[in-house]
C-alpha cells in the first residue's frame, strides 16, 4: 500500500532561521513592478517617434536571391526601408563577448542562419501596425540551402557549410562548420582514475531551455547632431560597443592595422570591405543611456553577438532619420534566451566507497566547456578534465539563462549517479565532496578563521533546513525503489552548486 504521506500537497512551514539573516528585506522596486507602474523601454513613447521591424526568415537556411520593396516603399505611412546591400549597412559587422566573441557577424545579413533570423531588410514607419504590413508586401525569391539541426552531425567532416557569412574566429576553429575545440585539465586525472574503486560511465543529452520572456528585444535611438541618445532593453554598457577606439571588431582583429590608421568618428565614412575597420558611432561623452525596467533578460541576450547588432542597427536607422526618434522591435520573446547548457555531455568519473570522487572528466558537445567551470570552485575535487567540441547549426545562437547554467547540469548528475552507484543518500555524497578550490572543508575552514570570516559550513546548514522542511530523512529513498498506484516513478531531488563569484574570496562570500 502507498504511504499516503507521499500524496499530501506541499504544505510544510519553513523553520525558522539561525537569526543571522532575515528573508524579510523589500525590493525596492516591487511596488512599480506588481503594480503596472513600472516603465519598460517598450513603455517609452517619445514626441515624433518612428517605428522599426526587421523582416525574419521562414527558413532555418536561406539566401536571398532577389528582394522587391518597391510595394512596401509605396505603402502610407513608411519613412525608410533599409536593405542588407544599403551602402550604410552592407559591411556593418560587430563581435560580442564571451561565448559570441568567438564569431562575427553581419548586422543586418542577405543569408538566413535560423528559422526567424531578423535579416534582409528593417522597415521604418509611423506605427509598429504600418511596419507589419509593410514587411507583408516585401518580395523575396529565396534560394534554400541545407540545414543542420544536430551539433553531433555539424562536427562531421563531411557535413555541408552552413552559416556561410558568419567568420569564425578562434584559432581551433575547422571546417566545414566547427566553431571550436578546447581541453583543459587540473591534477592527474588518470592517477585519480585508478586510485577509484569504481569507475561510472554515462551520457547526459540536454534540449534547449528557451523561455518567453516578458519584454521581447527593443532599442530607442535618436541622434541629436552628435549627440546619440539610447534608451535599451539590456544588461550591458553599450558606450564601449559604439564608441570605444579599443574596440575594433573583425575587422581589427584579423587585419591587424595599427593606431594610425583608425578611421575618424563620422557619420560619412562607408567602409570599402567587411575587412575595413568600423569607425566609432560617437564619442562616448556624446553617448546617453538610459535603462528603464528590464523584463526577463535572464542573463542570455546581453551576451550575444546578436544583440549588439540590433542595437547598432536601431543607431544606424535613427541617423538615417535625421533627428527623430526611432523604436527598434523584435516580437519574438523567446529570441536570445536559450541555454548554453543544452547538448551532449558524455562523462566518466572515478569514485570511493564512501562516495569521495577523485576525479571526472566530461566532454561536451556543445557551446560552452562547464568541467573547469563551477565544480572545482566549490568541491574538494581535485581531478578534473574538460573537453569540448561546439558547431554551428540552425537552431541559432543561444547563451546561458544564467551564468553557470551549463556546470550545473553534469555537476548535480554527477553526485546522483555515484549516490545510486554505492546506494548512498545524495546530499552525504555532496557534503563528503564539499570545499574549494580542490581542499576539503577543513581546509576552508581553517581559511575562515585564519581571513576574519564567519566561521560556516553553508551548504550543510542548508542542507539540514532543507531536509527537515520536506521531511527527507522519512521520504528520501534510493532511485528506481518506489512506485505509486499508477505505477510511475516515485522520487525527490536534491540540486547544488556554488554562486557567482570566482576562487575562494567568492565561494566564501555567497
Amino acid at each position: 500500500m502507498a504511504d499516503p504521506e507521499s500524496f499530501r500537497p506541499w504544505t510544510w512551514t519553513m523553520p525558522r532561521s539561525s537569526g543571522e539573516g532575515s528573508n524579510e528585506v523589500p525590493r525596492q522596486d516591487a511596488y512599480d513592478r506588481v503594480s503596472g507602474e513600472a516603465i519598460y523601454t517598450r513603455d517609452i513613447r517619445l514626441p515624433g517617434m518612428l517605428y522599426a521591424k526587421i523582416m525574419t526568415s521562414p527558413y532555418a537556411h536561406a539566401k536571398i536571391v532577389s528582394l522587391d520593396t518597391g510595394a512596401a516603399a509605396a505603402l502610407e505611412g513608411v519613412r525608410d526601408i533599409l536593405r542588407y546591400d544599403d551602402p550604410d549597412i552592407v559591411f556593418d559587422n560587430v563581435t560580442g563577448c564571451s561565448s559570441a566573441s568567438k564569431y562575427n557577424i553581419l548586422t543586418l545579413p542577405g543569408v538566413a542562419d535560423f528559422y526567424q533570423h531578423p535579416m534582409g531588410v528593417a522597415i521604418v514607419a509611423d506605427s509598429e501596425e504600418i511596419c507589419d504590413r509593410a514587411l507583408r508586401l516585401v518580395k523575396v525569391q529565396w534560394e534554400e540551402r541545407p540545414f543542420i539541426l544536430d551539433m553531433e552531425e555539424a562536427l562531421k567532416p563531411d557535413a555541408p557549410r552552413i552559416m556561410t557569412e558568419v567568420i569564425r574566429l578562434d584559432p581551433s576553429a575547422q571546417e566545414p562548420d566547427t566553431v571550436q575545440i578546447q581541453a583543459s585539465e587540473i591534477g592527474d586525472v588518470e592517477k585519480a582514475f585508478a586510485e577509484a574503486d569504481k569507475i561510472i560511465e554515462y551520457r547526459i543529452t540536454r534540449a534547449v531551455n528557451s523561455p518567453a520572456g516578458v519584454e521581447a528585444m527593443v532599442c530607442i535611438a535618436q541622434w541629436r547632431g552628435e549627440f546619440l541618445d539610447l534608451w535599451l532593453h539590456h544588461q550591458h554598457d553599450m558606450t564601449e560597443i559604439l564608441s570605444s577606439e579599443s574596440y575594433y571588431r573583425v575587422a581589427w582583429d584579423l587585419v591587424g592595422r595599427d593606431e594610425a590608421s583608425r578611421p575618424r568618428i563620422g557619420h560619412d565614412f562607408r567602409p570599402a570591405s567587411r575587412y575595413d575597420p568600423l569607425p566609432p558611432f560617437a564619442h562616448w561623452s556624446k553617448i546617453t543611456l538610459t535603462y528603464p525596467y528590464q523584463g526577463s533578460q535572464f542573463g542570455g541576450l546581453s551576451w550575444l553577438a546578436y544583440s549588439y547588432s540590433f542595437i547598432r542597427l536601431a543607431v544606424i536607422l535613427a541617423r538615417r532619420a535625421r533627428g527623430r526618434p526611432v523604436k527598434l522591435l523584435y516580437d519574438e520573446s523567446n529570441f536570445y534566451c536559450g541555454s548554453d547548457d543544452a547538448g551532449v555531455y558524455t562523462c566518466k568519473v572515478g569514485a570511493k566507497r564512501d562516495g569521495t570522487i577523485t576525479a571526472y572528466h566530461w566532454n561536451m558537445v556543445g557551446v560552452r566547456n562547464p568541467a573547469l567551470d563551477k565544480t572545482p570552485e566549490c568541491t574538494a575535487i581535485s581531478n578534473a578534465r574538460g573537453t569540448q567540441q561546439w558547431a554551428f547549426t540552425n537552431r541559432g545562437y543561444l547563451e546561458s539563462v544564467r551564468h553557470g547554467a551549463p556546470a550545473c547540469v553534469p555537476h548535480n548528475i554527477m553526485f546522483d549517479r555515484v549516490a545510486a552507484e554505492f546506494g548512498l543518500d545524495p546530499t552525504e555524497v555532496a557534503l563528503k565532496n564539499d570545499g574549494c578550490a580542490g581542499h576539503p572543508w577543513g581546509w576552508v575552514s581553517r581559511y575562515q578563521e585564519e581571513n576574519g570570516f564567519p566561521k560556516r559550513h553553508s551548504l550543510k546548514e542548508v542542507i539540514e533546513l532543507g531536509k527537515k522542511a520536506i521531511g527527507w530523512e522519512r521520504k528520501w529513498h534510493p532511485p528506481a525503489a518506489k512506485r505509486l498506484p499508477n505505477h510511475r516513478m516515485h522520487g525527490m531531488g536534491f540540486t547544488w552548486i556554488s554562486e557567482w563569484g570566482n576562487g575562494i574570496a567568492g565561494i566564501l562570500a555567497s
